[in-house]
């Protein structure tokens, strides 16, 4: 879901949502929140990493909740992450006035079979330099080995591995 935190008299919007199409892509149904209430809402998936959405209303919409539904199916791998990246280019009250507002980008993480994400030692969800110093301490026995952190499926979890994992941590993967 997409949210509107806090919002303080919005009457219209218009957003884009970029993200990597090799990871992820929009899938079923793009649907207005339950901020909106009965106000016009559009939203068109049309071109790959991006999705634009607009809503519209004669009086603003005050408070927090959903302003979009956007289903997303996993294309990519196991351990492959895309940032979901908001733009706002319109936005503006009833009379006119634009309101200042901040965004808050998104992300997806595709995860294994088991709901492991590949590389992800401290089972937090996400890739972090900690997850890659973890395989290479594994690779050098001071811990115990967990094959979710054996990137490159050789059945072992070596340097190669450390290395995979710090190249996604820095998006050079």
């Amino acid at each position: 879901p997409v949210y509107l935190l806090r919002s303080d008299n919005v009457a219209n919007i218009n957003f884009e949502i970029t993200y990597d199409a090799n990871v992820a892509v929009p899938d079923g149904d793009l649907v207005a929140g339950n901020l909106l209430g009965g106000r016009l809402f559009s939203a068109n998936p049309g071109d790959p990493g991006i999705v634009r959405v607009g809503f519209s209303g004669t009086d603003g919409v005050f408070g927090t909740g959903t302003v979009a539904w956007i289903p997303f199916r996993a294309v990519g791998q196991p351990g492959q992450r895309t940032v979901l990246s908001v733009t706002v280019s319109t936005i503006n009250e009833p009379n006119g006035a634009e309101p200042a507002i901040d965004r808050i980008n998104g992300a997806i993480m595709i995860v294994d079979a088991n709901g492991l994400t590949p590389g992800d030692c401290d089972g937090n969800g996400y890739l972090t330099e900690y997850d890659a110093f973890c395989a290479l301490q594994m690779s050098v026995q001071l811990r115990p080995v967990q094959l979710t952190l054996d990137i490159d499926n050789d059945g072992a979890v070596t340097s190669r591995d450390a290395t995979i994992i710090l190249q996604r941590v820095t998006g050079r993967a």
